[in-house]
């Protein structure tokens, strides 16, 4: 073996110990992506249901409780600084506001029950329809008065909603291939 073939030996195996680096570094960095790519989409679509048309419908209701939710979080933003703002103009914008924030909220309340007895209490699993029923009263009692006793909060409702969603994958399989805990199996 010649030296110009030790040299292009080295050389090839110092590129190839480069690219294995690499190739270590943007492994992890793909599957870290991946996961946060997983984590937003599951954020906005929690539906884990085994029917694709019920999981589109899930994930639109569910996106429309959010918008919801966020007016009525932006009802109490308003509010509270309507109480702490410095000026009688910060006092009347804050008011207004809390004010637009509340129509929009009623406005697409009707639509939100709408949704809820037509498409999505038909074909989805008893605890979805259950949370989305908690979460429809919640929002209810709050526009009704803007408070939340012997109700839920509706971020609270919304959460239990989500979690709902996210869960049900399991609730709807047969009894004979539920996991359980039972020692008697």
């Amino acid at each position: 073996m010649g030296i110009r073939d030790r040299v292009t030996d080295s050389a090839s195996s110092m590129l190839q110990a480069g690219r294995d680096r690499v190739h270590a570094v943007r492994g992890p960095a793909r599957s870290i992506n991946d996961t946060w790519k997983r984590r937003r989409f599951f954020a906005t679509n929690p539906s884990r249901a085994a029917d694709s048309y019920t999981r589109t419908r899930e994930n639109e209701f569910f996106q429309l409780a959010s918008s919801l939710v966020s007016d009525i979080e932006r009802i109490e933003t308003d509010t509270e600084y309507q109480y702490r703002a410095d000026t009688a103009q910060d006092r009347r914008n804050a008011r207004a506001d809390a004010v637009a924030a509340r129509h929009d909220a009623k406005r697409a309340f009707p639509h939100l029950l709408r949704v809820l007895d037509t498409e999505v209490a038909p074909t989805s699993a008893d605890e979805v329809v259950a949370a989305a029923r908690a979460l429809a009263e919640s929002l209810r009692q709050y526009l009704r008065g803007n408070t939340v006793s012997e109700h839920l909060h509706p971020t609270d409702a919304l959460s239990i909603l989500y979690s709902a969603m996210y869960d049900q994958d399991e609730w709807d399989l047969p009894d004979e291939n539920r996991d359980t805990d039972d020692p008697s199996d």
